[in-house]
């Protein structure tokens, strides 16, 4: 019997390696057979073909496989040096949290087209994401001296702008972000909890519902954890809750970039550091990553019980979106909602 169940272990740990190993050999014949379609086209068309194929795997975000699709490429030496590939390239390994990576290749396309300020900007913006301000601010200012849109110019200005406010907050590994400049630190009263929450969801945008519930409450549940159990909430309707969070199926456009979430907070009248009401909103659409939502909600939700932005990149708090969307608190962002509350560290609640 023994001996059967060892064998019975070993054929299961070698179907397990077969099933792991199975997806990604399978998008990489998908990514073959691909890349053969659009070799078989002209030669002046085959870029075009297989640009528009590793394009149509972004809006998919199928990111293996167009990068199997570019790596494909990278073997054969007309494509090789090509700019247009090598800054797709860099744009989907960003797409993964694959930042160094992604700056990589963008210092290859400075090498091909080095007055162009396309590639300084997205080294720039990489840099930021990655909470390396000095270097994002050096690209970002080398840019605006090279060839580029009016668009662009105005984003590396913008990023600048902001860099230099997030270096102004203080340093980026502090504690927590409760920043002593601050003036409006407002959070709900403690009598306020169990906080009431209502999850609404636009009615044209049914088949993210289920989606959409599940991550109000697991962001207001990191949350409670995060306390030490204090920030406990109650789901109820509409009308009883003082937190409302509704998922909405556009985004809202503002400057050079979208809109993914956004929280209205009103104080209450004669208590301006206490909270009366949040509502929180959530835009999303079907071209964007489905893990956006989770983020979004838990950054929303912060927002919503009174916490400002964090300066580092890392923390849910951080005002821009950070691939690869990772819907987690740092020590950071815990450590500053119980401070936000008073609640000690360590402190528990049941």
């Amino acid at each position: 019997m023994s001996g059967r169940k060892l064998l019975s272990k070993n054929l299961a740990a070698a179907l397990a390696v077969i099933i792991l190993l199975l997806p990604c050999q399978q998008a990489q014949a998908q990514s073959k057979t691909q890349y053969n379609k659009a070799q078989n086209s002209s030669d002046s068309a085959s870029k075009k073909v297989l640009i528009a194929q590793v394009r149509k795997l972004y809006l998919q975000h199928d990111y293996v496989k167009a990068l199997n699709l570019l790596e494909q490429a990278q073997t054969e030496s007309r494509y090789r040096d090509d700019y247009d590939l090598l800054f797709l390239y860099a744009k989907l390994l960003s797409r993964q949290g694959r930042y160094q990576k992604a700056i990589d290749y963008l210092e290859r396309c400075v090498q091909l087209r080095p007055k162009l300020a396309e590639p300084r900007g997205s080294m720039a913006y990489y840099y930021f994401c990655m909470g390396k301000f000095e270097q994002a601010e050096k690209e970002a200012s080398v840019g605006l001296t090279l060839q580029g849109s009016a668009q662009g110019f105005a984003y590396l200005r913008s990023l600048i702008g902001k860099i230099e406010l997030y270096k102004s907050q203080g340093p980026v590994n502090s504690p927590d972000y409760l920043f002593a400049e601050e003036e409006e630190l407002q959070h709900f009263d403690r009598k306020d909890f169990p906080i009431k929450i209502a999850i609404l969801v636009d009615p044209a945008f049914k088949e993210y519902s289920l989606q959409f519930k599940k991550a109000v409450l697991n962001s207001f549940e990191q949350w409670r954890q995060a306390s030490g159990g204090f920030l406990r909430y109650q789901l109820v309707s509409q009308k009883e809750a003082r937190i409302v969070c509704k998922l909405l199926k556009y985004r809202r456009e503002r400057g050079f970039g979208s809109i993914l979430g956004e929280t209205m907070r009103d104080d209450d009248e004669g208590l301006e550091d206490n909270l009366k009401f949040a509502k929180v909103e959530v835009f999303f659409s079907t071209d964007q990553d489905p893990r956006e939502i989770e983020a979004t909600t838990l950054h929303e939700v912060g927002h919503a019980l009174g916490l400002n932005h964090s300066n580092n990149p890392r923390d849910i708090m951080f005002p821009t979106a950070r691939e690869p969307f990772t819907a987690l608190l740092t020590a950071r962002d815990k450590n500053s909602i119980r401070k936000l509350y008073g609640i000690p560290p360590g402190a528990q609640f049941q």
